[in-house]
């Protein structure tokens, strides 16, 4: 197993980061919801652009977020296990 990239990293900057992956992992899944929704009212009463698959583009970043916080989260929780 490899060792954690945020091994060498305070306890307090991992809990900040975690903060600030939480606010824009949720910002960005509305952010999705939201062009999801305008797509799909776009092909159900016009005709489609090149605007419709733009949420599904999207996607890859909110699950690099999620597997970021997961990891961050992971740390913080074998921290508190020592």
């Amino acid at each position: 197993m490899s060792e954690s990239p945020f091994r060498h990293v305070s306890t307090e900057a991992l809990q900040k980061k975690e903060k600030q992956l939480i606010l824009i992992t949720r910002l960005l899944g509305g952010c999705i919801t939201l062009l999801l929704l305008a797509s799909v009212y776009q092909l159900l009463y016009t005709k489609a652009s090149a605007l419709t698959g733009l949420p599904i583009c999207f996607l890859p970043i909110l699950i690099i977020n999620f597997n970021s916080l997961k990891k961050v989260r992971q740390e913080i929780y074998l921290r508190k296990q020592r």
